[in-house]
């Protein structure tokens, strides 16, 4: 029978666990993260419970070990998720302003919903707005990173869905719905264009960092090309846009790209991807009567909450990844757009075709041994460039970490190298970001883009690349 000094241990060790149980329901919010800890607690309080009641013989000391070492594997897998995805918290916004954000809904009369579900039948775009807000006395409710329905809605590649779930439980610090701030007369406009396959409050931290210096930002959801997007009215539009999947051709020739260590066979085979990249090139112009949608309706005043408040001469348009290449492309076309910021995009379309007498603040990532294939874009085709244009790579970040996603998992950027997120540490990451596109926005507008210089980003290292200089391997 069980001793009576391992009886007085395993009624402690099952009374611990159980309150330790109790309290981490109490306590935390329920997460897919907490599944497995708490299956596995279940699981040894029954085992614990039926020994004490069935009593057990002794067992060999190497048995012993055998199970103690079984358990601490099995308890070490069960808290993986939790270490590795772990709930966080958003970086206030640096500005002085309180944030608030709201969404609309914008029709494009002459084009069709290409998901299904508008009402109108047209393409209908989800707009985030971001913006400086009146101080209010009443507590308000806060946005949290993702909502619920975009959520439950979203597609991620080859990630689960279940991945992205506790986003729904972080708070920004944006306040829903909240009045803007009465002594806003004309607010600079910023125009935000998400990754592909993202969603409209990818970066959260950066759209409520500069509507805390004064900027509005509008982050464009264009249906279709998001994982999810979800409307005012409530109804989420799914993702319904393979055709970048679809350019085998165009895909084969960037991954012999991206490994390639001769220059010039990285210069072949960039350039055969591009004349392969039609659906690519078919969704980077769709976004950009997208963003040409939005900026007529700024320049019109029609914006939804927003007439007579926005600064129709100060627009400008940020996007990350193919929503790089997008602000870069109709910031060339449109005429009312003073300034792009593209972060870590694979720039095609017409872009280097083009006379481009305007701003530009290029940030990429740092992806190691191979010259980085988004900066050769720049580096070999981006000849030559005018004086406005600033090229700038982060040491130790990856293609995520532009986004809030380089808050999302410490654990993997620390313990497991992957090609998505980078060494840098995710919050310095984004406060460099953040701080560098303002510098630059604000230069512009005060007509000082000749003299800009990025200003200092504490822990993080960004370094100067001249984009007419060649790649080194």
């Amino acid at each position: 029978m069980v001793r009576r000094s391992r009886r007085s241990r395993l009624i402690a060790a099952v009374v611990a666990l159980a309150s330790a149980a109790v309290l981490v329901l109490a306590v935390e919010q329920m997460r897919w993260q907490l599944y497995a800890p708490l299956a596995v607690a279940a699981l040894s309080l029954l085992v614990g419970a039926l020994r004490l009641s069935r009593g057990a013989p002794d067992r060999p000391r190497w048995r012993s070990a055998l199970a103690g070492m079984g358990a601490a594997l099995l308890l070490l897998l069960a808290f993986l998720p939790p270490l590795l995805f772990p709930m966080f918290t958003v970086p206030d916004p640096a500005g002085e302003m309180p944030v608030g954000t709201r969404n609309f809904a914008l029709v494009d009369p002459d084009r069709s919903d290409p998901v299904g579900g508008a009402p109108s039948g047209k393409r209908e775009l989800a707009i985030r707005a971001w913006y400086p807000a009146a101080k209010v006395d009443v507590k308000r409710e806060v946005a949290p990173l993702m909502s619920q329905g975009v959520a439950d809605g979203m597609v991620s590649g080859m990630m689960p869905i279940f991945i992205f779930q506790h986003l729904q439980l972080i708070d920004t610090a944006s306040v829903i719905d909240a009045p803007i701030a009465r002594d806003i007369a004309r607010a600079p406009v910023v125009i935000f264009v998400p990754g592909f396959r993202s969603f409209t409050t990818q970066s959260s931290v950066l759209a409520q960092d500069l509507a805390s210096r004064g900027f509005v930002v509008l982050a464009i959801g264009s249906p279709g090309d998001a994982s999810a997007l979800e409307y005012p009215d409530g109804r989420i539009a799914a993702f319904n846009n393979n055709s970048l999947l679809a350019d085998e051709k165009g895909i084969e020739a960037l991954t012999r790209a991206t490994a390639a260590t001769n220059l010039n066979a990285q210069r072949r085979a960039i350039a055969e991807a591009l004349k392969e990249m039609r659906g690519a090139d078919a969704t980077l112009r769709g976004q950009v009567a997208d963003v040409r949608l939005l900026a007529d309706a700024i320049a019109r005043e029609e914006v939804d909450g927003f007439a007579g408040r926005l600064d129709t001469s100060r627009v400008f348009i940020v996007g990350m990844s193919l929503g790089g290449a997008v602000a870069t492309q109709a910031c060339a076309e449109l005429p009312t757009c003073a300034a792009a910021v593209n972060l870590d995009g694979f720039q095609f379309g017409d872009f280097f075709e083009r006379a481009y007498p305007k701003p530009l603040l290029v940030l990429m990532s740092d992806r190691g041994d191979v010259p980085p294939l988004n900066g050769s874009m720049y580096r070999e085709r981006g000849q030559p460039f005018p004086d406005d244009v600033i090229y700038r790579e982060i040491v130790g970040a990856s293609h995520l970490d532009f986004t809030d996603f380089a808050l999302a998992a410490p654990g993997l950027k620390r313990w497991a190298p992957n090609p998505l997120l980078g060494a840098v540490d995710g919050a310095d990451m984004l406060t460099a970001t953040s701080l560098s596109v303002a510098s630059f926005l604000k230069s512009v507008g005060a007509g000082r883009t000749q003299s800009f210089r990025l200003p200092s980003t504490g822990n993080v290292s960004i370094r100067a690349v001249d984009p007419a200089a060649p790649a080194q391997p």
